[in-house]
This record gives C-alpha cells, sequence and structure tokens, in this order.
C-alpha cells in the first residue's frame, strides 16, 4: 500500500485552532510579557544619538590617534565622567552625555569617530573637547611643534632662494 503523504488543510487548521485554543493563556501570558517590556524599556529608557566625526592630521599617524584615545574610550565604558570632563575641558553633564566612543581608522589619513550621544546639542562641545585632549597631549605638541620648526626652516629656504634670483634676475636685465 502506498502511503498518503498529502496534508490535509482542513485538518491542519484544526490542529492549530486546538493548539491556541489548549495553551491560549500561555500565548497571551507571552503577548502581554513582551509588549509590557517593550513599554518599559520605551518609556524608561534614554534615547541617543549618533554622529560620525571625521579627524585628520598631516602630523600624526592614525594609529597614534587611535592609541590616544584609548583612555578616553576606557573612562567612557567606565562611567569616569569627572576624568573625561577633565580631558575635554568640559562640563561634568556634558561629559555625562557621551554614551560610546568608536574609533575606525581604515580611512586614509583620517580617523573616523563615531559618537553616541544622549543630547545632540552637545556634540560641538564634545568634538571641541577631543581636540582639545589631542591637541594638550605633550607627544602631539612635541610633533607639531618640531613640524612647525621645520617647515619655518622650509620657508626660510625657499625665501632666500627667493631673494637670489631677484637679484639675479635684476643682473640680467
Amino acid at each position: 500500500m502506498a502511503e498518503n503523504k498529502e496534508m490535509d488543510i482542513v485538518g491542519l487548521m484544526i490542529n492549530i485552532f486546538a493548539f491556541i485554543r489548549r495553551y491560549i493563556f500561555v500565548v497571551l501570558g507571552f503577548i502581554v510579557l513582551g509588549a509590557g517590556l517593550g513599554a518599559v524599556d520605551y518609556f524608561t529608557g534614554r534615547n541617543y544619538y549618533k554622529t560620525t566625526l571625521v579627524a585628520t592630521s598631516p602630523v600624526i599617524d592614525n594609529q597614534i590617534v587611535y592609541e590616544l584615545m584609548g583612555p578616553v574610550k576606557y573612562y567612557v565604558v567606565n562611567e569616569m565622567y569627572d576624568s573625561i570632563s577633565e580631558k575635554f575641558d568640559v562640563s561634568l553633564d556634558v561629559a555625562k552625555d557621551i554614551k560610546k566612543i568608536e574609533l575606525d581608522t581604515s580611512m586614509v589619513q583620517a580617523v573616523k569617530i563615531e559618537l553616541d550621544v544622549y543630547n545632540s546639542e552637545n556634540v560641538p562641545a564634545i568634538k571641541d573637547g577631543i581636540i582639545f585632549y589631542l591637541n594638550s597631549i605633550p607627544y602631539v605638541t612635541s610633533t607639531i611643534d618640531s613640524r612647525r620648526s621645520e617647515l619655518k626652516g622650509y620657508i626660510k629656504d625657499i625665501n632666500e632662494e627667493i631673494e637670489d634670483l631677484n637679484v639675479l634676475q635684476d643682473a640680467i636685465i
């Protein structure tokens, strides 16, 4: 005898309704529990905003910036807002609005900083704080100063060459 491998739609529907009737309170309990937890999270959770900042420097390498931001990420994860406030030179309330900082060094000659904040109005203050923090690190300031003095030397040499060329041009004329 051949087995009947077809499924009876009417029988399937009857079995589904029997299952629902048998376990209606369990299904309704899970629906109410899920809706309740979702509502509690919606009304008690804080909204946050994501923004992306791109930092670039012709003097400092991307990996160095990534390493210099390591302590800041540690402070944010461990909610050490007083340290963030001190490092970024911002108020404690602005520091408490930082939810997460992530860095991406895959861009060429730039570092992408993904910033999650609770108050979008504090993004400019946090951005200025990050710039202040990076510019106040002694390694960064010494690197920038040495690059400045090197460029001033180049400018001085170029100006001397320009003067020599002007003298040569005047002599030819």
